[in-house]
């Protein structure tokens, strides 16, 4: 009867051990376990997304949501129109101008001071398929630089107004100029060409890094001599417009920054 009554508890204790998942050597059983992190590994990294898929998504996520500051959305196809005071994330820098400069603001064009630009740098022009450097400037009272890329909604809306004010400025041979600057190609040449654009538009260059905000479009005037010009209505750093705005604003800001500096 002792025998029998031990093989009993015995056969129980096995049953219970069993039931708790304890293999024989005392270890928790991994296997379910193991199972369902395999199955989720395999739904979460299953399917290969593509980086354009990965970026598209982004986008999508952030294309309906409205900032003061900030937006990312992408342009419609054929939407080259739109409003003002928008921006975008830039992707391909995070740091901030560092506004220091020797320049005390805008002068205008005199022969009796030297050519002394606050960079240097030189840079291929889609437009006129030619090399520009920084004696561009030389050549004008003002010169805005605009930054923008093809995937930036708001640049992109910007850009027919741009090109207005360019033509509107004399096309290059009066006292003001306008230049753009890309870096991605992606898109680029066809809006260009949809817009129209005339005024200089060049490859992005690292010599601009230290005009940048992180944030396009970005705009930023040079004088004659080749200073960055320093305003109490700019947005950062005394001398970076951040966000889009119409051809009346830009006019506006041209003309302050003409006759207050």
């Amino acid at each position: 009867m002792k025998k029998q009554g031990l093989f009993a508890i015995l056969l129980s204790l096995s049953l219970i051990i069993s039931s708790c998942g304890m293999s024989p050597s005392g270890q928790v059983s991994q296997s379910g376990s193991d199972s369902s992190v395999a199955e989720n590994e395999e739904n979460t990294f299953g399917d290969t997304v593509s980086g354009k898929d990965t970026l598209q998504a982004i986008k999508d996520l952030t294309e309906n949501k409205s900032h003061d500051a900030i937006t990312s959305t992408s342009p419609a196809e054929g939407d080259i129109t739109g409003d003002s005071d928008d921006i975008a994330v830039e992707p391909t820098s995070d740091d901030d101008a560092t506004g220091e400069s020797t320049s005390s603001g805008f002068e205008s064009s005199d022969d009796s001071k030297p050519f002394d630009p606050e960079i240097t740098f030189t840079a291929y022009d889609v437009i006129s398929d030619a090399v520009i450097s920084e004696n561009i400037f030389s050549g004008y009272k003002l010169t805005m630089v605009n930054f923008w890329e093809p995937w930036c909604g708001p640049c992109v809306r910007e850009m027919p107004d741009l090109q207005e004010l360019y033509v509107e400025l004399g096309s290059g041979s009066g006292d003001y100029n306008i230049i753009g600057v890309y870096s991605t190609e992606d898109g680029a040449g066809e809006i260009l060409n949809e817009i129209g654009t005339t005024y200089s538009v060049l490859q992005y260059v690292a010599e601009f890094d230290s005009l940048q905000s992180g944030y396009v479009p970005n705009t930023v005037f040079f004088d004659s001599q080749g200073h960055i010009v320093y305003s109490d209505i700019a947005d950062d750093s005394g001398c970076l417009f951040i966000g889009s705005r119409t051809k009346e604003d830009w006019n506006e800001i041209i003309n302050y920054l003409s006759t207050n500096n």
